[in-house]
């Protein structure tokens, strides 16, 4: 576990919480079947990311963290920025997908008692 643990520390996790989503929604739109599953499974490493990037944030980063995508700075490219404050959004979007799966089985569960019903 403990050897596990340096590697974990250099994975860009601001990165990852902008890959995974677009990643799992062009694998749901392939396979329109494992969708849901891809979905839940989705949100639920979008959780474990942000806790992921709150730990860099706060032990590795000191507070900041600044990525340069592609090497370009700025003023000719994009810069990806990280704080407490876009942390609150990650935490406040990766609460929100969850929750939207939940109220999507209830929502499921309805439609096929409603069905049944009218049978």
């Amino acid at each position: 576990m403990s050897a596990m643990l340096p590697a974990l520390q250099t994975i860009p996790w601001a990165i990852v919480l902008i890959l995974l989503p677009l990643v799992a929604g062009m694998l749901c739109f392939l396979w329109p079947r494992l969708a849901p599953t891809l979905g839940m499974a989705t949100a639920s490493i979008n959780v474990l990311a942000v806790a992921a990037l709150a730990w860099q944030l706060h032990f590795r980063f000191h507070g900041s963290y600044r990525h340069a995508v592609g090497g370009w700075g700025a003023p000719l490219g994009i810069d990806l920025y990280a704080d407490g404050l876009s942390l609150l959004y990650y935490v406040t979007a990766a609460d929100a997908d969850n929750r939207l799966y939940e109220r999507r089985e209830a929502f499921e569960a309805s439609i096929v008692a409603a069905e049944a019903s009218l049978d």
